[in-house]
């Protein structure tokens, strides 16, 4: 699933890289991640951590990216796993690589109330 950000999060048949002024959210799984993570021209090899290597949540600055992880924990029943998933942003965009529905659910939230004035990855408004 892809985003361009816009005024809104836009649903896209693919991110448009380099090719569009627009920055992208991408929501991958794991295996959709490993297949797929030439096109994204990160300009780096991202050693993405399986879900179940993920213990907190972290992230590493890297030349011109930041790569990391979210361990997010149950909080109604903390015996209950985290949930867990990655992460990969630069100056085109974010990609999450999740096999829980756990950031496609928070995107949508953002997508469903959120609006920016002047959209990019680092708004505030």
């Amino acid at each position: 699933m892809y985003y361009s950000i816009r005024e809104t999060l836009e649903p896209v048949a693919e991110p448009v890289i380099g090719e569009d002024d627009a920055q992208y959210v991408s929501l991958l799984s794991y295996s959709a991640w490993r297949a797929q993570k030439e096109q994204f021209d990160l300009g780096m090899d991202i050693e993405e951590p399986e879900k179940a290597e993920i213990f907190t949540t972290h992230a590493q600055v890297n030349y011109d990216s930041l790569t990391g992880t979210f361990c997010i924990p149950n909080r109604k029943d903390f015996d209950a796993e985290d949930v867990k998933f990655s992460f990969a942003l630069d100056e085109k965009g974010i990609i999450f690589i999740d096999d829980t529905g756990a950031a496609e659910a928070i995107v949508e939230t953002i997508r469903n109330t959120r609006r920016w004035r002047a959209p990019s990855l680092w708004s505030r408004s």
